[in-house]
């Protein structure tokens, strides 16, 4: 059986809203390449930290640790 939420160790769910367009963009991106859409969003909240100067924590850095 699947893991449900509270029992996550490296992943924390939350909650958000975005715009309309975004979602559908990275829903067909997943679609066209079958990567999660989990692996997608952490890869976008990265190049924003970047964008911003912020340092990535080496053991969230990348899925499954590796660095990008």
């Amino acid at each position: 059986m699947g893991k449900k939420y509270n029992e996550l160790v490296n992943r924390k769910p939350i909650g958000n809203a975005i715009r309309k367009e975004l979602w559908f963009a990275i829903d067909q991106l997943h679609r066209e390449t079958k990567i999660p859409k989990a692996t997608l969003w952490d890869e976008a909240a990265e190049l924003l930290l970047r964008k911003y100067g912020k340092e990535i924590p080496e053991e969230t850095a990348g899925h499954g640790g590796e660095r990008r």
